[in-house]
């Protein structure tokens, strides 16, 4: 258990890191510039000025690598965790009903992934661009 949740835990954390540090890099240097210029503190410039500038850049990856993340928690069956694919293929083995039970992991994983492309689209319509 402890491997597969290292294993994928560092894996999305590594993706992560790179969407945000990818985002803050997006971010025109003028715009940096120009929040230095009006003698803004680090820590206020970046959290007023960049940081919405870059989560708004970095949402659609970071959602992708989340639900990238999600749908290779099965691969975690391969290491015998306990989830919902391993279960499943335990379930099929005693009750030789795969049709039935393989449908309800994939309703499971297709509302798992719903919430998540819901939750991108409310981050998305919050950090859009007011005209």
């Amino acid at each position: 258990m402890a491997a597969g949740i290292l294993g994928l835990g560092l894996t999305a954390a590594a993706y992560t890191a790179e969407i945000f540090r990818s985002g803050l890099s997006a971010v025109d240097r003028g715009q940096w510039e120009a929040a230095q210029a009006l003698a803004m503190t680090p820590t206020h410039y970046m959290w007023r000025v960049i940081a919405p500038q870059a989560f708004r850049v970095s949402i659609p990856p970071y959602f992708s690598n989340a639900i990238t993340a999600l749908k290779a928690t099965s691969l975690a069956s391969t290491i015998t965790v306990a989830e919902i694919t391993g279960t499943a293929n335990r379930l099929i083995s005693t009750t030789f009903q795969p049709l039935e039970i393989l449908t309800i992991v994939a309703i499971i994983y297709l509302l798992l992934n719903t919430v998540l492309v819901l939750l991108q689209f409310l981050f998305e319509r919050a950090f859009a661009l007011k005209s």
